[in-house]
């Protein structure tokens, strides 16, 4: 791990994503040591679900994203969204 990146890891755990975009930086930051965590996708598993939308979960604010094709586009959830930690 380089050295830079292990200090950036050791904040992780004094630090509370507040928002939709934090959630997904800090799944940007981990998925490069995808390849050496065992079992990543299970263990990532929470974060990714506070970047589902749920009714209970205060993700109302969305968007739609339109695709170039015509198709109907998929709906995100926008980063400024807060989350539930």
């Amino acid at each position: 791990m380089d050295t830079s990146n292990l200090k950036a890891s050791y904040k992780l755990r004094d630090s509370k994503p507040t928002t939709v975009g934090d959630i997904r930086r800090l799944i940007g930051f981990l998925n490069y040591y995808l390849k050496y965590i065992q079992n990543f996708s299970q263990i990532a598993r929470p974060l990714f679900e506070l970047l589902q939308k749920g009714p209970t979960q205060g993700r109302d604010i969305v968007k739609k994203r339109n695709f170039k094709d015509g198709g109907k586009g998929s709906v995100v959830i926008m980063s400024n969204t807060p989350v539930d930690w």
